[in-house]
């Protein structure tokens, strides 16, 4: 790459930082103009996120590592707790950055910080895009389509869903830079960046969702290293066709073990306090979000014209009827391979919103360690296969037709 070109993709890049924020500002404008006083926040944030960051806030203030919470029931170890975020080092550096610990100001920062997650989440959507050979236009829709969904701005009243989820487009393209290097040692070593990526997700604090972002990125690094398995085998020979099987398992292995391993402060806390729950105990719980008692109706409102919340729960929004159609107007793209990718990632994970008796979705709960309430939040994941669709579907468009 020259310098020129260097320099056009720094720029394109920095072009995108800022349309992100400014729509990011744009899109939650009445948290910014609205009095402080008057933003308690809903549900979770003022009855469960903002305690208990304050508690975690006061003691880091005063000295000391918050290890038990004296006020939910008759007391909790908060080590135990994933979403206390004890462990997640951007909420740490708030906490430090936050100044005086108060209710108000712990609330605050909060909010900031998950501003900044979407913004970031955002940004590397971006950049898997553009890695992905996108145009600038295609990776700004396809990060647009995605952080801007009716899905991923209600999560952003629920913190611990934006925490896991803004590590997802980065694990991805470290994982597609990992497969493309043909260098044993560059391969490692992005290896371990991505084994740090994904315990940085983990201990963003919802492991209800973890099982999904295990699964996600070893769905996408395998089917991009049998797409591209032909391109990247250099020799020939039994060597040359074990090689690439063998330098790749072993980056994957060493990127998943490396991030259970990191993230093992908080994983083995709270699978001793889970054992405890009723997840953990219970054979079954009820399903807030069943799709099988969906009617196609219900299919189109929320899928196709998303027309507002009809129930707080709902775990399957779409990014809109444009993202849509864009979408299908990809499988005319030239570059059927990576369409293909995506499109095959979407499926699979929209099966998986339905749960058993699918297979997929079935196999998801046999190896998930506790009792999932909602197989729909398998979409959360969807949603970016289906936002780089939509990034493909503008660049089919610009193509001439043959």
């Amino acid at each position: 790459m020259s310098k020129a070109q260097l320099f056009m993709r720094i720029t394109l890049a920095l072009y995108a930082i800022l349309i992100i924020v400014a729509l990011t500002l744009v899109t939650f404008e009445y948290v910014r103009v609205t009095d402080p006083s008057q933003l308690g926040g809903m549900y979770d944030i003022y009855r469960y996120f903002g305690p208990i960051t304050f508690l975690v806030d006061y003691d880091l203030h005063a000295g000391e590592f918050p290890l038990w919470n004296p006020i939910t029931y008759c007391g909790m170890p908060i080590t135990g707790n994933p979403q206390s975020f004890i462990f997640y080092i951007p909420n740490l550096v708030r906490s430090w950055l936050s100044g005086e610990a108060t209710p108000a100001q712990s609330n605050y920062s909060l909010a900031i910080m998950w501003g900044l997650h979407l913004i970031f989440m955002g940004f590397c959507t971006y950049l898997l895009a553009r890695a992905h050979k996108l145009s600038f236009a295609g990776a700004l829709i396809a990060a647009i389509a995605f952080m801007f969904s009716a899905l991923m701005v209600r999560r952003m009243g629920e913190y611990h869903f934006i925490t896991t989820m803004a590590w997802l487009p980065l694990l991805l393209l470290l994982i597609k830079k990992m497969i493309d290097s043909q260098d044993f040692f560059t391969k490692m070593a992005l290896a371990t960046l991505g084994g740090l990526t994904f315990a940085m997700s983990i201990t963003g604090g919802f492991l209800q969702i973890a099982n999904l972002a295990g699964f996600v990125p070893a769905l996408y690094g395998l089917f991009y290293f049998l797409l591209t398995l032909r391109k990247n085998r250099r020799a020939a020979g039994v060597r040359g066709f074990f090689r690439p099987w063998l330098h790749n398992g072993a980056a994957m292995g060493i990127l998943f073990f490396f991030g259970v391993a990191v993230a093992a402060v908080v994983l083995l806390p709270a699978w001793q306090l889970g054992g405890y729950s009723l997840r953990s105990v219970a054979p079954s719980l009820g399903k807030f979000s069943d799709l099988w008692k969906w009617s196609p109706l219900d299919f189109y409102q929320k899928m196709v014209l998303y027309g507002g919340v009809k129930y707080e729960a709902e775990t399957l929004r779409n990014a809109g009827v444009a993202a849509l159609l864009l979408a299908a107007a990809a499988f005319t793209h030239r570059n059927r391979r990576d369409v293909f990718l995506f499109a095959a990632l979407y499926f699979i994970l929209l099966e998986c919103c339905f749960g058993p008796p699918l297979p997929i979705g079935a196999l998801l709960e046999k190896v998930t360690p506790f009792t999932l309430s909602a197989y729909s939040r398998a979409y959360d994941f969807a949603l970016l296969p289906l936002a780089l669709l939509a990034g493909f579907g503008v660049d089919a468009m610009s193509q001439p037709l043959r």
